[in-house]
């Protein structure tokens, strides 16, 4: 009978692991690592080019590859191809880095199937740091409480949801979520039912501007004074007025010429 040299557990001949501490090869005296390793002679401020480390330690315990480039299980390097790894570029399983490619990853940009980021990211369910820290503490202190809009005497009779049949616990979660900035793009929500505007509610979003080469949006926070871009929306308009210039002769019909 033996004992593991690391529980001093008895053991029968030279078993590959110990039934009670796993360790490798608990009859030997020391565990030498075993696996495969690289190391470039070549290095950079002391640290190797290129490390490719798939060698373990006692308790099987992945040995870290630690380069410019890293390769392995386990892998730390300004590039790091590896199952679980930290770098600049990574492309891992799961990983922590600035650019990534991942099954799952925390990083400034990333592609990733489950991740968080700071600048973009995509894949299946990939959420914005920021927005996403501020929709939880919106969530947890933010209390909506649904109120008529104000009658402004714009021509617009005003009511409220319950006169309409409108929902208004669910409405309200609706817009707990939007004040929360969840969703930039959403501006405002109105709804205008059986001739009465019984919801009107602005929100914090991009107001995007043009430089003469690019759209660019600011945070604002929006209102009914404020001008908007509707983009296509100018379709609905200009087909609106299509019809009125029809019924007042101005066109003959749909189908004549615009040259006419």
């Amino acid at each position: 009978m033996k004992k593991c040299r690391e529980c001093q557990y008895e053991i029968n001949n030279n078993p590959k692991i110990c039934p009670k501490c796993s360790a490798p090869r608990p009859a030997n005296e020391k565990w030498k690592e075993r696996g495969f390793e690289y190391k470039s002679k070549t290095t950079i401020a002391g640290i190797p080019l290129l490390h490719i480390s798939f060698k373990y330690g006692p308790f099987f315990r992945p040995i870290p590859a630690k380069g410019i480039i890293s390769i392995g299980h386990v892998g730390i390097g300004l590039i790091n191809i590896s199952q679980l790894g930290i770098g600049v570029i990574s492309l891992s399983q799961i990983t922590i880095a600035f650019y990534a490619l991942a099954q799952i990853a925390i990083a400034y940009s990333l592609i990733a199937q489950i991740g968080l980021y700071v600048n973009s990211g995509y894949g299946q369910k990939v959420w914005d740091i920021s927005e996403l820290f501020a929709y939880y503490r919106c969530e947890s202190i933010n209390q909506y409480i649904y109120r008529p809009p104000e009658n402004v005497d714009d021509g617009l009779e005003v009511g409220t949801l319950d006169e309409v049949d409108i929902d208004s616990v669910l409405l309200a979660e609706a817009v707990k979520i939007l004040r929360c900035g969840r969703y930039r793009e959403v501006h405002s929500i109105l709804i205008f039912k059986n001739n009465k505007l019984v919801l009107e509610e602005y929100f914090q979003g991009h107001k995007y501007q043009w430089d003469a080469s690019n759209y660019y949006g600011e945070l604002v926070d929006w209102n009914r004074e404020m001008s908007h871009f509707i983009m296509s929306c100018t379709k609905s308009f200009t087909s609106a007025c299509i019809g009125i210039a029809i019924e007042k002769g101005f066109i003959n019909n749909v189908h004549q010429s615009i040259f006419d």
